[in-house]
């Protein structure tokens, strides 16, 4: 993204960043902004609910899909983003707590029995550093259906809007969702 692009998302207001994010196929770079501007709290919100250093990670990764269903949600009428996306966070983070508390208790859902992949594009967007290195191992159309998805569109509609098939869609979304795994555990 060039400087005078970065100016610019730097000057926008969060609700105007928002809606970038849903009418654009360039919103990844609204969406990196966004989290650059919340990180920080959702870092602090997660450490508040997190019992044991070995789970935090998992804590910033729901604080941050929290904070991703408020980007995809908010709508101006149910008032200023910064409260709406401070609520949306803060209850994902409640409801992990509270499912990890069951699991301890011996409490399993059938969710969860199943080992049910939660994995997804979105729980993996852990800052601005990690978006511009997975940006650098996906293609362009794996690229831009990953801005669509994560803004929101489903596959059908992220193939809509970039003329290509569904089932190209999708398989976009498989790839990129390997890549984010690789480069995750390449992290690790």
């Amino acid at each position: 993204m060039e400087a005078a692009d970065k100016d610019l998302l730097s000057s926008l207001t969060d609700e105007e960043l928002v809606i970038k994010c849903r009418r654009s196929v360039s919103s990844a770079s609204c969406m990196t902004e966004l989290i650059y501007r919340y990180f920080m709290f959702i870092k602090a919100c997660a450490s508040k609910f997190c019992t044991d250093a070995s789970g935090y990670d998992d804590f910033v990764e729901e604080g941050l899909l929290g904070f991703i269903s408020a980007v995809r949600g908010f709508s101006p009428e149910k008032g200023d983003f910064e409260h709406f996306a401070r609520v949306c966070v803060t209850n994902r983070l409640k409801t992990a707590a509270a499912r990890i508390s069951r699991q301890s208790m011996g409490e399993v859902s059938s969710e969860d029995e199943e080992g049910k992949d939660i994995t997804t594009p979105e729980s993996i967007f852990c800052g601005k550093e990690l978006l511009e290195e997975i940006k650098k191992n996906l293609s362009p159309l794996e690229y831009q259906v990953f801005s669509l998805y994560v803004c929101g569109h489903g596959t059908a509609e992220a193939a809509h809007m970039l003329n290509i098939s569904t089932k190209s869609a999708e398989n976009a979304v498989q790839r990129v969702r390997r890549k984010m795994r690789g480069a995750l555990s390449d992290k690790t």
